[in-house]
């Protein structure tokens, strides 16, 4: 029996946009599309970093250094 596999598997797991590293499933994360910023995780919303937008880590988000 063949699995079944999802698209975005094969993509990898989402990604940090500023650190790169993978955005774990229940770590507080910040989606900014167009002009609205909010937080919520991927356990909340499994397929937040895979819609238009892109995603980071509350804390890379919220960094002093962070440029945008």
């Amino acid at each position: 029996m063949a699995a079944l596999e999802e698209p975005y598997l094969s993509e990898g797991p989402p990604r940090c946009a500023r650190c790169g590293d993978v955005m774990g499933v229940y770590e507080p994360l910040i989606h900014v599309a167009e002009d609205r910023v909010r937080r919520t995780s991927r356990a909340a919303e499994p397929d937040v970093c895979r819609s238009d937008g892109v995603c980071y880590h509350a804390s890379c988000y919220g960094d002093d250094t962070f440029i945008s």
